[in-house]
């Protein structure tokens, strides 16, 4: 499989999304997403940023965030691919 970041993969992650059990709508710029029957919402600036939030929130829990280690450890490699 192969999938690269298209316009043409925004349907399939609403449809998804909707089919998770969320609501979706966009207020002020930031897309919203709103679980139906969990106290979950995720708000990112579009459809792809929603995506990642849901999946980060659906398997990390409310203990998302990481180490600092882990922090730098993502910087060392934004720096080693010249991204930072």
């Amino acid at each position: 499989m192969f999938i690269a970041i298209a316009g043409n993969v925004e349907a399939p992650l609403y449809s998804l999304i909707i089919e998770k059990g969320y609501s979706i709508e966009v207020k002020n710029s930031y897309w919203i997403a709103k679980h139906l029957t969990r106290e979950m919402e995720f708000r990112g600036e579009n459809i792809i940023d929603l995506a990642a939030l849901i999946l980060l929130g659906e398997v990390k829990g409310s203990n998302w965030k990481v180490s600092d280690s882990k922090i730098d450890e993502y910087l060392d490699f934004l720096k080693q691919n010249n991204q930072f």
